[in-house]
Order: C-alpha cells, then structure tokens, then sequence
C-alpha cells in the first residue's frame, strides 16, 4: 500500500487516494516529500486518474517535479522585496525616533546627576540602557536603507580576524584559531567586514552558553581553489574563480530545522533581546563583496558558518 511506501509522507498519500478514489485533480500543487538520508524535498505535484475505455477508474499517476531551484529564487526574491521595504520603512521611520529617542536618553542622564536615590538612579540608567539598544536597532535598519559606500582594499584578512576575536575574548568561550598561511589578501572593506565578523563571532559564542560544557569557537581560514557559486541576482549562471573562505563553527545548541530558513530574514531572532538584523545585515554586506555565506547546523550539535570572499 501507499502507506508503506511513504510512511512520512501522509499528505502525498492522501493526494494520490483522492484521485484515485474521488476523482480530484492537482496540478503543481506544493508539497513535500521525504528522503531517506538528508531532509525533505520540496515538490510540485500533478495528478490524473487512470481510466479504462469504458470509463471505470483503475488508478492514479502523479508527475512529481524538483522544486528545490525553485524555491531557492522564491526565496531570494522574497528577501529583496522585505529588505527593499525595510530600507524605505527605515529611512522613515529614523527620523520620528531619534529625535524624541535623544531626548528621553538626555533627560535620563540629567536625573543621574541630579538624584541622590539610588532606586531612582537604577531607573534612570535602566532607560538610557534600552534608549541605547534601541538607537542600535534604528541604525542597523538605517544601514539597509543606506546605499553601500565600500571603501574597498587589499585586506590580510588574518589581521583583521585577529582584531575582531581580541575585541571578544570575555571567557565566556574559548577562541581557537586555525588560519591558513598561504592564504592571499581579499579585496574588502574593513570597516563593513570587521561587523560581519564580530556578529558571526558573538553569535557564536552565545550559542555556547548555557550547553553545561566548555564554549568553544574556532575561526578557520582556507583557500578554495575551485568555487562555484549560483548568482540569481546578477543572471548569470554561476561564478568561478579563487575565493578565501573563512569558517567559524561552534560547539553550541544549534539551529533547529524550522529556523533555518529564515536565519537571513529581517526581524526574526531566536534571542530574546535580538533585533534579528545582524544576520541580514552580514548577508547584505558579504554580497556587497560579490561573496557567499553558507551555514550548516543540527539542533543540540553547533554550528558553521562560512563565509567566502573574493581574493585579490
């Protein structure tokens, strides 16, 4: 029976009874179908039923179309339109939060100084704390409304990895470096992938916390001699060529599966002060250097990130 066959897949089981049994059709409905040995794929399903000549219904058959392509370009194009919007909202709305914003973090500071009450005074910093996270929030917003103004250079990509990982050593995790030194210099901004790195570092190092184990992070670098990579956006097929890759992995909880797919969208965060720009915003940058990032993770079992950029 069908459900031997497909025992995780219920909902194509039940497409293909009813049209055997019911007569009802599909055409490129989507669905998803499990594998054995990774995770599922999504499909498009198209349905008919089998008749004799005298009409009786013998059977059904389905055409099942790969839609993993398809979905990947959907889910890029949804991204743009978010983050096309976000850059108009932002620009907008900036302007009818700092000023109010800069006046209550004024009037905060000016009640420290004036007080004696120590309750009052904790309250006081209290709002100049959030008025400050939430001034971060508006300029990580700010900076996808923003045209990107790189100032590009050749870069020693292991200097700059050196500065962002001293910024972070706090022992809450251990740091580990593993560079490679034949590694040639990439063409970058500084400025732009110093914050890539220290939002994938940190994240890193919070997703360690709590485990009931010792934090490890490791930034790795390597070269990838033979890289191809898929650019939808430019409308090319893909990119070949020499790139620097830096990976940074974790011994922290993971990502669950759900999640995965909207790790790169704006506003979603697993964290419970997370803006959930960090990510989109290291995702807008490294394409801004005609670079990759790719992730790999399973819940309870870490996480990598890596990043691939361009050599000089």
């Amino acid at each position: 029976s069908l459900e031997v066959i497909f025992p995780k897949d219920p909902v194509f089981t039940e497409s293909l009874l009813s049209t055997m049994l019911k007569g009802r059709l599909l055409t490129d409905a989507h669905q998803t179908l499990s594998r054995r040995f990774s995770g599922p794929v999504p499909i498009g399903i198209t349905t008919s039923s089998i008749i004799t000549r005298d009409g009786t219904v013998i059977g059904a058959v389905a055409i099942l179309k790969d839609r993993s392509g398809i979905k990947a370009i959907e889910s890029s194009s949804l991204r743009k339109d978010r983050l096309a919007y976000l850059g108009t909202f932002a620009a907008n709305l900036a302007h009818e939060i700092k000023n109010p914003l800069g006046g209550l973090r004024g009037a905060a500071q000016l009640i420290t100084r004036k007080t004696d009450d120590p309750l009052l005074t904790e309250y006081a910093q209290l709002v100049i704390q959030e008025a400050d996270r939430l001034n971060s929030i508006v300029e990580s917003m700010l900076n996808f409304a923003r045209p990107a103004r790189l100032s590009t250079k050749e870069l020693n990509i292991h200097q700059l990895l050196d500065s962002t990982t001293t910024l972070l050593r706090d022992g809450s995790a251990e740091i580990l470096r593993i560079y490679d030194p034949s590694l040639p210099c990439v063409s970058g901004d500084s400025a732009s992938l110093k914050q890539v790195f220290i939002n994938l570092i940190k994240n890193g190092i919070e997703a360690t916390s709590g485990t009931g184990r010792p934090g490890r992070v490791t930034v790795e670098t390597s070269l990838v001699t033979d890289f191809h990579m898929p650019v939808i956006e430019e409308r090319k097929q893909e990119r070949h060529g020499q790139m620097a890759a830096v990976i940074i992995g974790d011994n922290g909880t993971g990502i669950k599966e759900e999640d995965m797919e909207n790790i790169f969208t704006p506003f979603f965060t697993t964290k419970s002060k997370g803006s959930g720009l960090g990510m989109a915003l290291s995702l807008k940058i490294v394409r801004e250097h005609h670079g990759r990032i790719k992730i790999d993770s399973k819940e309870g079992g870490g996480t990598t990130v890596t990043v691939y950029l361009p050599t000089v």
